[in-house]
């Protein structure tokens, strides 16, 4: 028989490779080790997130790519020892502090006084917070 080789290079859900032998394919597949399944994970965030972005508009396909997106933060967080009821404590502990994102507020800059308690974390890292210099 022949087939045609694919080179999928990435993390697959725990029953993938047992549904696709029942299918007659042949996958080559391996245990990952700790270093490696978080490095996969991180990978397979980016993956699902443009999924996410691909599935908007169709309710159902977004309801299962939302899904995925939450067993890939489930299964990352495991890798550091973290319970899935520890991340929903934190989320429902954020959402109580500094709310959700229900009204939409999307910030175009943010002016920092320079004795602000936290300044020097955002100057240590400008390509993250974007710093464009002073400002009176």
């Amino acid at each position: 028989m022949l087939y045609e080789r694919f080179a999928f290079q990435k993390l697959v859900r725990d029953k993938v490779v047992a549904q696709t032998e029942a299918e007659g394919c042949r996958p080559t597949w391996r245990p990952l080790p700790t270093a490696e399944l978080i490095e996969a994970l991180l990978s397979k965030i980016t993956e699902e997130a443009a999924e996410v972005r691909t599935a908007l508009g169709n309710k159902t396909e977004l309801t299962k790519e939302l899904a995925d997106v939450m067993e890939v933060l489930l299964a990352l967080g495991a890798t550091q020892g973290i319970a899935a009821a520890d991340i929903e404590a934190a989320r429902q502990n954020k959402l109580q502090h500094k709310g959700g994102f229900t009204q939409h507020t999307y910030v175009e800059f943010m002016d920092i006084p320079t004795d602000h308690y936290e300044i020097q974390d955002f100057l240590a890292d400008p390509i993250k917070y974007g710093h464009r210099g002073q400002v009176e």
